[in-house]
């Protein structure tokens, strides 16, 4: 059986639930998913420092995990070891750091807070800052807050380009089911 594959929402919203979401730092990687891969480019987050950066107690890494074991091909990301262990045992690889954001609890100026959302039909992760497009993910397209692991907030973005901040751009990879 094959899914459609357009956009959802005519009001603009991405493609939800029919394939991974991923979170990059590298326009190499970007240019790579689209070309070879079949994502979408959708837009920028939020910036970010780049993987291994210390830049203070309130910044942590940001680890990517990724399965194929779930329909979507899901990316994972989290701020916690326990977490990265978690998803291992779930049978996600680990990807390494992607990038140095703020720690959920935390505030830097200009800051905004991503927050994850799962959809359990495909396994898909989504991650989003914009609170109407995870209000329309969740009344819409049958998304719920992923609260298991590190409550509602999952990490945080500085919303405008500063010195030493990279974008984090995101994409979504559309896919036939069989």
């Amino acid at each position: 059986m094959a899914f459609y594959n357009g956009p959802i929402n005519p009001d603009g919203f991405p493609f939800y639930g029919y394939g991974d979401h991923l979170l990059t730092t590298s326009q190499a990687e970007v240019e790579d998913a689209q070309n070879r891969w079949g994502y979408t480019y959708e837009h920028v987050v939020g910036y970010v420092y780049p993987a291994n950066v210390s830049v203070g107690p309130q910044w942590v890494p940001l680890y990517r995990l990724a399965s194929e074991n779930v329909p979507c091909g899901d990316h994972f990301y989290t701020t916690r070891q326990t977490t990265v262990d978690a998803a291992k045992s779930a049978g996600y690889k680990e990807e390494g750091a992607q990038c140095t954001v703020a720690a959920a609890g935390s505030s830097p100026p200009s800051s905004v807070t991503m927050y994850r959302l799962y959809l359990s039909w495909n396994g898909d992760h989504l991650y989003s800052e914009n609170t109407d497009e995870i209000k329309d993910a969740i009344d819409n397209h049958d998304y719920e807050y992923d609260s298991d692991h590190e409550g509602r907030a999952a990490f945080r973005v500085v919303n405008r380009p500063a010195t030493g901040l990279i974008p984090l751009h995101r994409l979504v990879r559309n896919k036939e089911w069989e």
